[in-house]
């Protein structure tokens, strides 16, 4: 498909002027032809949301590679992705944002896959921010330190020299997600976007202040079933584990700990901010998912009719991620292990209840699974 056909194929969808888009749509394959990227950067970046950008820049791509195949200089073409990346900057800044947060094996991976079934959604991976977060400010505190060495012991010039402030950080912080996410949203579409980051239910007051429009969604689970799924995806996946020949029970305490205290920090910040925090209980996940997800669609703020909710209950279907196994047939190898609600009671000893209980037992009284 040229790029004319795609194009057109983006009018009739969007309903644009065709006539005014595929004037620009010509004046942009023709500069890219004749390799003045420079050109086309300037005429897409004047075009606003006139245009499907991810299908032009995709074909732009195109070309690039085929030019560069055949031996074509093209010195230019850096203004483009300069031009693009500046755009998906912009294109992050208008959309409604969202983190998926809990503990590990709550099903935050089953959330993601739900929203991902609603076209007005876009929902990334795990992308590890709290540890970009603290890797920056690691950096940031280096940098200072050697600045002011430098400036203090070796010229003494005293305070003419500049250092990263906690609001200088922050601000580099918001922009490097806005260039990580800006990167991939190619589709106008889309109007809501998510990460899925487990860890942030430890942190969501910082990522709150960071982010003061974004919303979070925290995924609950009886954390007795947390700590059984846990137990055997770190035995699929951690050797060093296997190793330590640890029991049952006392990764059933280290576990039963993090969760008390991960759901008591995430809901200390959704009582202080009721519109930007949903819990989903993975059990009413698995009850009635039609209700649950409405609830959340409408909480995005996205299209949240029967379509649409039938839309994300089959993205986010066991038999859909597990290769076709039904919810019950445990497959140890896989990340998707078994998809049930109450395997802890296949599992659990005296032992492990006890330590649990250490820990545990009240959140449990306190959100109704005991």
């Amino acid at each position: 498909m040229n790029l004319v056909e795609r194009q057109t194929r983006a009018d009739e969808e969007a309903k644009w002027d065709p006539t005014q888009s595929g004037k620009l749509v010509g004046r942009i394959n023709e500069a890219v032809r004749t390799g003045d990227f420079e050109l086309a950067g300037q005429i897409l970046e004047q075009s606003g949301d006139m245009l499907n950008h991810g299908a032009l820049e995709q074909l732009v791509d195109e070309i690039v590679k085929q030019k560069r195949a055949e031996g074509t200089v093209l010195s230019d073409s850096a203004t483009l992705s300069a031009g693009r990346l500046g755009r998906g900057i912009r294109r992050a800044q208008e959309k409604e944002w969202f983190f998926i947060v809990g503990c590990p094996k709550s099903g935050t991976t089953w959330l993601q896959n739900i929203v991902n079934g609603h076209p007005n959604i876009w929902c990334s991976g795990e992308q590890n921010l709290k540890k970009l977060a603290e890797m920056l400010e690691q950096a940031a505190t280096s940098y200072n330190k050697d600045v002011a060495e430098i400036n203090d012991g070796h010229i003494g010039q005293g305070d003419a020299y500049l250092m990263f402030d906690q609001t200088g950080l922050r601000h580099v912080f918001i922009h490097m997600i806005q260039v990580l996410f800006g990167s991939a949203l190619t589709r106008i579409d889309v109007g809501c976007v998510g990460a899925k980051n487990p860890d942030l239910v430890t942190a969501l007051d910082l990522f709150g202040e960071l982010l003061p429009k974004a919303k979070f969604i925290h995924m609950i689970r009886d954390g007795r079933d947390v700590a059984v799924s846990g137990w055997f995806h770190n035995q699929r996946m951690d050797t060093h584990l296997k190793a330590q020949h640890l029991e049952l029970s006392t990764y059933v305490e280290s576990c039963a700990k993090f969760w008390n205290g991960a759901i008591h920090s995430a809901r200390r910040f959704g009582h202080g901010n009721p519109g930007r925090y949903l819990e989903i209980r993975y059990e009413d996940l698995h009850e009635k998912p039609g209700h649950v997800i409405r609830n959340l669609l409408e909480f995005l703020g996205v299209n949240a009719s029967e379509t649409f909710v039938e839309l994300c209950r089959l993205a986010g279907g066991f038999e859909r991620v597990s290769g076709g196994r039904h919810r019950g047939q445990e497959d140890g190898r896989s990340f998707f292990r078994k998809g049930i609600t109450g395997d802890w009671r296949n599992h659990f000893d005296e032992s492990c209840s006890n330590a649990f209980a250490k820990h545990g037992e009240g959140l449990l009284r306190q959100l109704g699974y005991e």
